[in-house]
């Protein structure tokens, strides 16, 4: 069984790539054995709102774009 994933806080990016928007997510992973990690990723969204996972990785367009939706999560105080 895969971990579980919850999905705590998202920030997104407006549309940037073929009605697809990048998005970085504060997260908690759930494990088969009752334990759990939180940390963060970067995950795409498509333009139905689905999240579109690519092997476990997600492609950063720029490192501006990067920077600039861990910014706006440390403003919000992540």
């Amino acid at each position: 069984m895969k971990p579980c994933v919850n999905i705590l806080e998202e920030i997104c990016l407006p549309e940037i790539e073929c009605g697809s928007k990048l998005c970085f997510q504060k997260v908690r992973y759930y494990y088969e054995d009752t334990s759990f990690e939180d940390g963060f990723r970067f995950i795409w969204r498509t333009k139905n709102n689905h999240l579109q996972a690519h092997r476990g990785q997600a492609r950063i367009p720029t490192l501006n774009e990067a920077l600039e939706v861990i910014t706006s999560a440390k403003e919000k105080g992540w």
